[in-house]
């Protein structure tokens, strides 16, 4: 399965479809699933994204799950829906009648930490960019519990990556840009 834990549209719809467009092009075996993140909330436009990249076949996981043979995959909503006025992260909805090995997805790191108690196996995160720009990633420990790459939780393994996006200055400083790659065998 290909995991995106959001941040692919940060702009109108309108602004934004040339470049989502080449999503309809991800070929994988389990399916392609997104969890928003902060970005997608940013305009007033929030649906008409998430139904563009349905569009795309694109799986929407937005506080709820989706079974993959004996594994779900949950996906929450993020912090910014509450400024949206939309639906905030809620680890007991995505979980609701999930008793089976789970992947978490969570733009947030501090939303994935929330959900812990329902035992992810393994949560995925994005959000801290690794701070971008050095000594940022010291003020974003401040804020988020888990900054970048991977950490052990109970049972449960979190990895958080730097992504391949920006947000303000259109650099990086001692941060490079990821697209993390797990195989499970």
């Amino acid at each position: 399965a290909t995991l995106i834990v959001g941040d692919l549209c940060d702009g109108r719809i309108e602004d934004v479809k040339g470049a989502l467009a080449p999503f309809s092009r991800l070929n994988s075996k389990y399916g392609v699933f997104f969890s928003p993140g902060n970005h997608e909330y940013y305009y007033a436009d929030f649906e008409s994204k998430m139904a563009f990249l349905r569009g795309l076949g694109v799986k929407t996981l937005i506080n709820k799950s989706e079974k993959i043979g004996d594994i779900s995959i949950v996906g929450l909503s993020d912090p910014a829906a509450k400024k949206a006025k939309m639906e905030e992260p809620n680890p007991s909805a995505a979980y609701k009648g999930v008793k089976s090995p789970s992947i978490l997805m969570a733009h947030q790191p501090i939303s994935a930490k929330e959900a812990l108690g329902f035992k992810p196996d393994f949560v995925f995160c994005g959000h801290t960019h690794n701070g971008q720009i050095w000594p940022f990633k010291y003020l974003v420990s401040l804020v988020q519990p888990y900054t970048y790459g991977e950490y052990k939780y109970g049972a449960s393994k979190i990895f958080v990556t730097s992504g391949v996006g920006l947000w303000g200055p259109p650099m990086r400083l001692f941060s490079r840009s990821e697209i993390l790659v797990v195989t499970f065998f």
